[in-house]
């Protein structure tokens, strides 16, 4: 076997990074490629702190071939084997000999926690999926979104159950940290803060070295801040809502405050968003069915360019309130309502109380407007 090995610059740059070089800290990843062509490539990474970095390569003459990686004491390190247009996942502890076969599957041992992790990797992709069918196979809008909350919520709470089944296991790090997409992580409400500083409580035991934990802990300490905030706006009295005042598509302001005297959604979007059409469809539905019963909408949309805002806003038939922040990302009102979601809806009562805060589940909303018509 040919071997292309780093420089020693990297090598040293790795001593430092992982603050030991002792050889009772140093693990090996044996790795064996059935059916390789000659000079095959396999590329071995680990992620040092925050950035993936490419420690090796070996261009194969045989099946086999091995790395080694310095793990600090009392840490470890997520590695990735590359090969065959395959990537496995590894949990690297100190002294680790992990045994990697790529074929058809991909079979791991000697080490425990980089089985979990394939499990782990295994259910998420399985929920990803389930939620891809029900886009692909699904029209009605109702359907759709009862079967995807149904699933995600099934998969939720299968993750909870795996935190506490697993309390001492880094894969919770990869757990906690799922997205569905850009927009939506599985743990991405303020109040999951409470269960990722448990993991983090119980990881940082074990691993105090582990800078993927300090990385947790400034997510843990942004979310408690975010749902301080969000109990703060929870209990504001009837003139203290952060008032919003932008243009319509017609270019008149209309601020939020105009809204009180009866029940309103103060709703969230963005003309880029994933399944956007969907959801103002149900939106519309909601609206055709309360509106005569008083129920006023002022949806906001985050969105720069404003031209495809509003050309989105007369093609989809949104007849409310509808104004634009051009700001995007940087529009004032995402801190101010401590948004984490697009779409999200905000449901006020004539008195311009906050009822419902941050939904964006239309079934929930419409429970939330029957609590008050």
């Amino acid at each position: 076997m040919k071997m292309k090995k780093t420089l020693l610059a990297l090598g040293a740059f790795m001593c430092a990074a992982l603050s030991s070089c002792d050889k009772s800290n140093s693990s090996v990843i044996n790795v064996e490629v059935e059916n390789a062509p000659d000079s095959a490539m396999v590329v071995f990474s680990a992620r040092l702190g925050l950035e993936l970095t490419p420690l090796d390569t070996a261009y194969l003459t045989s099946p086999k071939c091995s790395f080694k990686l310095d793990v600090p004491k009392d840490g470890a390190n997520f590695a990735y084997v590359n090969a065959l247009g395959k990537v496995v996942p590894l949990i690297v502890l100190p002294g680790d000999k992990i045994n990697v076969k790529i074929g058809s599957d991909v079979v791991i041992g000697g080490s425990e926690e980089s089985v979990l992790l394939q499990k782990v990797n295994a259910d998420y992709d399985a929920f990803i999926s389930a939620l891809n069918e029900v886009l692909a196979n699904e029209s009605q809008v109702k359907e759709v979104n009862k079967s995807l909350s149904r699933i995600f919520i099934q998969y939720k709470r299968a993750c909870i159950a795996y935190t506490f089944a697993h309390p001492r296991s880094l894969t919770l790090l990869s757990v906690v940290s799922q997205k569905v997409n850009d927009n939506l992580y599985v743990f991405g409400d303020n109040s999951d803060a409470v269960l990722m500083s448990r993991v983090y409580d119980s990881l940082s035991v074990y691993y105090p070295a582990s800078p993927y934990l300090k990385t947790l802990k400034n997510d843990i300490d942004t979310r408690m801040k975010a749902l301080a905030l969000e109990n703060k706006l929870r209990e504001l009295g009837e003139a203290d809502f952060p008032e919003i005042s932008l243009r319509d598509v017609s270019g008149k302001e209309v601020a939020l405050s105009s809204m009180k005297g009866q029940p309103f959604l103060l709703v969230f979007w963005s003309s880029s968003a994933e399944n956007i059409a969907l959801f103002n469809a149900e939106l519309k539905e909601i609206y055709g069915k309360y509106n005569p019963r008083g129920l006023q909408i002022y949806q906001v949309g985050i969105d720069v360019d404003k031209a495809v805002w509003a050309s989105e806003v007369k093609s989809q038939g949104l007849d409310w309130v509808n104004v634009c922040d051009s700001r995007g990302s940087d529009s004032p009102y995402i801190s101010l309502y401590n948004l984490y979601h697009i779409p999200s809806v905000y449901m006020f009562n004539s008195k311009g109380e906050l009822v419902g805060n941050c939904m964006f589940d239309t079934e929930d909303v419409e429970k939330e407007i029957q609590k008050i018509l």
